[in-house]
This record gives C-alpha cells, sequence and structure tokens, in this order.
C-alpha cells in the first residue's frame, strides 16, 4: 500500500530533502540548528575580518537574515509531523478506507515534485529581480558591502529558493485539509473529539508565520520606525489568522448544518408535543397523572435536548487551542507597541 500511495506523484527535492536529514546518523533534528549555526556564522565572520564590526560580537537581524532558511526547512518538518499526527486522530471521522488512508496521509505530508520546483525557481526568480536593490537594502539593515555583500547575495538567492517551495507547500497542504474537512468527514455533533484534529496542525502553521514575523522586529527594532516595515507586519499577522481559520471553513459550514438540522427536528418534536396537549385540552378529555407527568417529562427533555444543541460549538478547535493562538498572535504585538511607545518616548 505504501508503495501505491508513492506512486501518485514524485515527492518534492524538499521532501526528498527532509528524508536525507532522516537518514543521517545521530539526532535528525539536530541538522537544522546545526545547519543554522553555520550559516550564521559564515556572514558573521566576513563582517569581523572586514572590520564592520568587532571580532566577538554579533549582530542579531545579520543572524536572523542568515538562519531563515534552516528556519523553513525546520517549520516544514515539524508541520508534516503535526499533519500526519492530526490524520492519525482524524481518523475515526474520516470516511475512507484503509488504502484510501494509506494515500491521504502520503498527499498530506508530500508535496509534489513539479509544482515545488517552479514555486522555488519563481522564488529564485524573485531574488534576481531584487538584485538592483540589494545595495539600498544592506545599507538599510547594516550588512557590509564587501565580500559580505558576496555572501548576503547567496543567502537572498537561497532564502527565496527555498521560500518558494516552503509558500507552495503551506498553501497545498491547508487547501488539502478543507477538503478532507469539507467531503471526507464524519461529522457527528455528539462526537467532536475527532474534529478537532486539524485545527492544531493550522494553529501551529500559523504560528510558525508569527514567529518568523516577530523575529523581524524582535531582532531590528528600528524596523518599528518605517512605515512599509509596520505595513508588512501587519500583513503577516492577517495572514497568520487567515491561515488559522481558512481551512477549518468546511467542516465549520457542515457544522452548522448538522446543527441546525438537529435543532429543526427538536423544535418539531417540541412543536408535535405541544400540539397534542393543546388537542387534549381543547377536546375536554380529562388527563390521567401518568399521562400528565409523561407529557411534562417529555417537554422537559426536549426543552434539555434543544438547550444542549444550542451550546455544542461548530468552529473545530479547542478553547485551549484558540486561546494558545490568540496569545502567540497578540503578546507580539503588545511588546511591539510598548517597544514602540518607549522609542518614540525616550527619542524626544
Amino acid at each position: 500500500m505504501e508503495t501505491t500511495a508513492h506512486s501518485l506523484y514524485p515527492p518534492s527535492w524538499l521532501d526528498r530533502f527532509t528524508e536525507w536529514v532522516e537518514r543521517l546518523p545521530g539526532r535528525s533534528w539536530l541538522f537544522y540548528p546545526t545547519l543554522g549555526l553555520v550559516l550564521a556564522l559564515v556572514p558573521t565572520v566576513a563582517h569581523w575580518a572586514d572590520g564592520s564590526y568587532p571580532i566577538g560580537t554579533f549582530n542579531a537581524f545579520h543572524i536572523w537574515l542568515a538562519v531563515q532558511a534552516p528556519f523553513f526547512l525546520a517549520l516544514i518538518r515539524y508541520l508534516d509531523v503535526a499533519a500526519e499526527a492530526a490524520l492519525r486522530d482524524f481518523r475515526p471521522a474520516l470516511e475512507v478506507s484503509e488504502e484510501e488512508y494509506i494515500e491521504l496521509r502520503y498527499r498530506l505530508t508530500t508535496a509534489s515534485a513539479r509544482p515545488a520546483l517552479l514555486s522555488s525557481l519563481a522564488g529564485v526568480a524573485v531574488a534576481f529581480l531584487l538584485i538592483p536593490l540589494f545595495p539600498m537594502m544592506y545599507t538599510l539593515v547594516g550588512w557590509s558591502t564587501g565580500p559580505a555583500s558576496v555572501i548576503a547575495v547567496g543567502l537572498t538567492f537561497l532564502l527565496l529558493g527555498v521560500g518558494g517551495t516552503v509558500v507552495y507547500h503551506t498553501i497545498y497542504q491547508l487547501r488539502l485539509v478543507n477538503q478532507i474537512y469539507a467531503t471526507k468527514a464524519i461529522v457527528n455533533l455528539f462526537d467532536l473529539s475527532p474534529l478537532y484534529a486539524f485545527s492544531g496542525l493550522t494553529s501551529q502553521t500559523a504560528v510558525g508565520l508569527i514567529i518568523y514575523n516577530t523575529m523581524w522586529f524582535a531582532t531590528a527594532p528600528q524596523l518599528l520606525s518605517q512605515p512599509v516595515s509596520i505595513g508588512f507586519g501587519v500583513f503577516w499577522a492577517v495572514l497568520s489568522i487567515v491561515t488559522f481559520i481558512w481551512p477549518l471553513l468546511g467542516i465549520h459550514g457542515r457544522l452548522a448544518q448538522e446543527k441546525q438540522r438537529l435543532l429543526r427536528e427538536s423544535s418539531q418534536r417540541l412543536e408535535a408535543t405541544i400540539a397534542e396537549l393543546h388537542g387534549r385540552v381543547d377536546s375536554g378529555k380529562s388527563h390521567t397523572l401518568d399521562e400528565l407527568h409523561v407529557t411534562r417529562a417529555t417537554l422537559e427533555i426536549l426543552e434539555i435536548e434543544r438547550s444542549m444543541l444550542t451550546g455544542i460549538p461548530t468552529w473545530p478547535w479547542r478553547p485551549e487551542t484558540l486561546r494558545g493562538f490568540v496569545s502567540a498572535l497578540l503578546l507580539p504585538l503588545a511588546l511591539f507597541v510598548i517597544q514602540f511607545v518607549l522609542q518614540r518616548f525616550f527619542a524626544q
């Protein structure tokens, strides 16, 4: 069955790279911080060599610029693992065969080779278009225009090449989550736990974007005085919200429809019970004590049922998932506002 799944389409270069990392001796996750350390040291040493800043000192923003590619590589690996775990938790609510499940797992954790390659090439093309802006960009961030600038160009191409595939991979994965929810989920309002599975993945993806956005301003506070930078920061914050919510819209709609259906049926039963009671009263028939007890109990049960149905949520996330995402979103914003106010205050 695994062979059948792999025959759907060839994996992307990013997935092949991840598989290569997984085969390395030792703990594979150590590869990403090690790569980040190497990429951070290369431009730092170059700046030491040309005297841009004293030997032994570091520039946090320059380090962040250098480690973005490893950050994205590690993030995608983490999200693929999270996606597989989410699908496993979602399995009880999946209306598919075992073979279809294996294929779905492959699709969810593996990007297609050709679109991923085209996305990387598109990122590299963007880097070429930015070449005329490199001198101005390096001056803005305090990057040396000497030999270190050659390293900066290489890091830029690496970042945008990796970034192009990361963008494609993320959109592809979250779009598939939306499709799974919308077309393959068994909707049961009385068993919501499996339906919460993918909200963890969308939340983690969004938090990854928030971390990426936050690091720019955390390592270069001067960006808070640039309107363009603030605009990009707001854009990334909005994008993180969309990333969290958009893949869940399909199942939210289905849950809302199912809730309305059950509420409608409950209302019809309540209406029928009341109509029956009115009919007995209008006919002048006497009621035994048992009949009154049964009618009263029925009305109470139907009212309890309606109240219970009304309280069932239709957004597929646990309260702690939502709280975690909102905290991750608002905490950096609060810190940036405080930092911005303090900068303005001390600048006066």
